[in-house]
């Protein structure tokens, strides 16, 4: 039996670019149970591959965006039933609202030996504001001296 450091080492060396279709995996804008995660749809069929970790490509991809900051990556995968429970927390970004993410999902072998992405999720991690319904906003408005003439308050 291969330990998962032997098992990525060889998904990693001998993946191909592309098998995963980026395209195929588009963004909802529903949301789970009040957790602060969004649900991203699965394009079925696209989200597939015969290595485990190529199907976790797109998500690994393009980070760090630069070697500016204190970027990191902690991936964990476990078994939860007939599947693999993913977790995938990316942080350093260089948005100055949103210092990373925290993807979550199930990744299952199907009857054709191949390994499938089921459901992922995504939860922003706010650097200002706070989560709501996995979208990063203000807490409170911005000072008088930002709003528009329309929209500031009126003396008595």
């Amino acid at each position: 039996m291969r330990t998962f450091l032997e098992f990525s080492r060889n998904c990693l060396t001998g993946f191909t670019l592309g098998t995963i279709a980026a395209v195929g995996l588009s963004s909802a804008h529903e949301t789970s149970a009040g957790d602060g995660f969004r649900n991203i749809r699965v394009a079925p069929g696209l989200a597939g591959s015969t290595d485990f970790i190529e199907v976790l490509l797109p998500f690994l991809r393009n980070h760090p965006e630069t070697d500016e900051g204190n970027a990191e990556l902690d991936l964990k995968i476990r078994k939860d039933g007939n599947g693999y429970r993913v977790d995938l927390r990316k942080t350093g970004y260089l948005d100055d609202s949103v210092r990373g993410e925290v993807y979550r999902g199930t990744v299952i072998r199907t009857s054709e030996g191949t390994w499938r992405l089921l459901a992922i999720e995504v939860k922003p991690l706010c650097s200002r504001g706070e989560n709501v319904g996995g979208v990063c906003t203000v807490r409170k408005p911005p000072p008088a001296m930002f709003l528009t003439p329309e929209a500031a308050p009126k003396d008595e």
